[in-house]
């Protein structure tokens, strides 16, 4: 049985044969160290030379993978640097695009939250002027204690809701993006104690005399999940407008 690993362009044509053999060299020695049976001092010392076989063909294939392994991780962190020196213009100048549009998205919610508290007003100064000409009314027509119930009643007024500007975008919309802050720390780990929530504990180590235990709480797992219907103790949560390209 013979096996033709796939070293990649790292390795030399001398290496890839040197490792071929090594692995080749290595594949009948789980069926020998099957079949040994250590019962007695010769059987014994049979399996110490096996052990040391293995041993030294360990250090041997270690020996010639090592340097192809370098090369290899070497190439990766050139190549990993050399995109990440090519996207970072490119991310800059997404960033601040993406800033840019999404302050003006904000922006133009503000003037339209702006003029839906305007015509709310609009609306209760309107309910507020009937109830008072109703109540005149009553009272003209000589219905006093009438006028006064009228005009000690709760006001009735429709709530105004105005469509959110949507600008058409082509191959790129702003969609809700969820976020959220710890306000009260302690009301949260209370929360995860009494199963609100889940969360793992990460033992302090042992060895260090000044060890912390690390506790993870999915807060933005369940609020990704509940949205509106998120309610958590010792949580803010809100929404924004975020830009994303079609597709992602």
């Amino acid at each position: 049985m013979t096996r033709k690993l796939v070293l990649g362009e790292a390795a030399t044509e001398q290496q890839i044969e040197v490792a071929n053999q090594a692995a080749d060299e290595a594949l009948t020695l789980p069926d020998q160290a099957r079949a040994l049976k250590v019962e007695d001092s010769d059987t014994l010392a049979k399996a110490n030379e096996l052990f040391l076989c293995c041993h030294q063909l360990e250090k041997k294939i270690s020996a010639t993978f090592d340097p192809i392994c370098k090369a290899a991780n070497a190439a990766h962190k050139a190549a990993t640097q050399a995109k990440a020196d090519a996207l970072k213009p490119v991310t800059e100048a997404k960033g601040i695009i993406k800033r840019e549009m999404e302050g003006y998205n904000a922006v133009q919610e503000d003037i339209r939250r702006e003029r839906e508290r305007l015509a709310q007003e609009e609306e209760r100064k309107k309910a507020e002027t009937r109830q008072v000409e109703r109540a005149a009314v009553l009272e003209q027509q000589g219905h006093a204690a009438l006028a006064e119930q009228v005009l000690a009643a709760p006001i009735q007024v429709p709530q105004v809701s105005l469509p959110t500007v949507k600008e058409e975008l082509a191959g790129s919309n702003f969609v809700p993006a969820w976020k959220y802050k710890v306000i009260d720390p302690k009301a949260l780990l209370q929360a995860a104690v009494d199963g609100k929530i889940s969360f793992t504990v990460k033992d302090a180590d042992e060895e260090k005399t000044t060890g912390a235990v690390q506790i993870s709480i999915e807060v933005g797992k369940l609020l990704g999940a509940t949205k509106e219907m998120f309610n958590l103790p010792g949580i803010r949560a809100w929404t924004e407008q975020a830009l994303r390209a079609a597709g992602r």
